[in-house]
C-alpha cells in the first residue's frame, strides 16, 4: 500500500503529560491586520432547506468559547470567541456582531482556552493523506500529542428532508455528526482506528503483548479517550526505552 503522507511540524505543540496540554505562545499579532472574510459570503448550502426546519448542529461547539487561532508563521491572534464548524471545516471567530473566518490555507490550527487562559483543546491541520482522502486544510482535534499522536476528525453530514415530525407532519432536515480516530505514527503513516483496546493495540503495530498485559493489569477496556491517552503514553515510554 502506497501512502502519501506529509505533516507540518508540531513545533508549536508541547508534549502532553498524561492528560493535560500546555501551550507556549511564541508571538502575537492583531487579528485585524490579517485578511478577514465574512463566513457566510460563500456559496454554502447550510440551512438552505425548503421548510427551514433543521435539526442537529453544524458546530462542534454550540456556544462561543474563548480561544486563539494559530497561523502558518506560528503567530497567534489575541483571544477571540471561537466556534468550529465541522460541516464546512472552518474555525469561525466573532468580531463585534460579525462572524468571520480566515482562509483555511493561512492557519495551522486553533486552541480553546479556559477562564485561567490554559489550553483545554487543540486543533491542528497540515496532514496530507490520499488513502484517507485528507487534505492539508482538514482540522483534527489533538487527543494525545506524544511521539505517536492520536487525532480525532470531526465530521458533520447534512441530510435534506431527512424525515417528518410525528406531530406536525412537517419535513425536517438534519445535521448528523461523526468522529473518526487516527493514529499518526512517528514515520508519518496515518492509521484509522477505534477507541477500543483491541483496535488501538493492533493499529499501533508494535509491543502488542506488552500493551495487552499493561491494559489488562490496569483493567482498561479502552472505551474512552482518557484511557486511550494512558495507553499511548505507555506506548511512547516503551519506544523511549529502546
Amino acid at each position: 500500500m502506497n501512502i502519501s503522507s506529509t505533516f507540518f511540524p508540531f513545533s508549536f505543540l508541547t508534549v502532553l503529560v498524561i492528560l493535560q496540554f500546555t501551550f507556549l505562545v511564541q508571538a502575537q499579532t492583531d487579528e485585524a491586520s490579517k485578511p478577514q472574510y465574512d463566513v457566510w459570503r460563500g456559496n454554502s448550502n447550510v440551512l438552505q432547506t425548503r421548510n427551514n426546519e433543521v435539526r442537529g448542529s453544524q458546530f462542534y461547539n454550540e456556544e462561543w468559547r474563548p480561544g486563539k487561532i494559530i497561523f502558518r508563521d506560528k503567530k497567534v491572534t489575541q483571544k477571540l470567541p471561537l466556534k468550529y464548524n465541522s460541516y464546512e471545516n472552518l474555525v469561525i471567530f466573532k468580531e463585534g456582531n460579525k462572524m468571520r473566518v480566515y482562509p483555511p490555507s493561512e492557519i495551522q490550527g486553533f486552541i480553546f482556552l479556559n477562564e485561567e487562559g490554559e489550553v483545554t483543546e487543540r486543533f491542528i491541520n497540515g496532514i496530507l493523506n490520499e488513502d484517507h482522502n485528507i487534505e492539508p486544510t482538514q482540522l483534527f482535534r489533538v487527543i494525545y500529542n506524544g511521539e505517536t499522536k492520536l487525532l480525532a476528525k470531526h465530521k458533520t453530514f447534512f441530510s435534506k428532508n431527512a424525515g417528518r415530525d410525528p406531530f406536525s407532519n412537517v419535513k425536517y432536515s438534519e445535521f448528523d455528526q461523526k468522529v473518526d480516530y487516527f493514529i499518526f505514527h512517528k514515520d508519518g503513516e496515518l492509521t484509522e482506528t477505534r477507541i477500543r483496546r483491541r483496535s488501538l493495540i493492533k493499529d499501533l503495530g508494535s509491543y502488542k503483548d506488552k500493551l495487552r498485559e499493561y491494559a489488562k493489569s490496569a483493567n482498561m477496556k479502552i472505551r474512552s479517550e482518557k484511557e486511550a491517552i494512558t495507553l499511548l503514553y505507555y506506548f511512547d515510554q516503551l519506544h523511549n526505552k529502546e
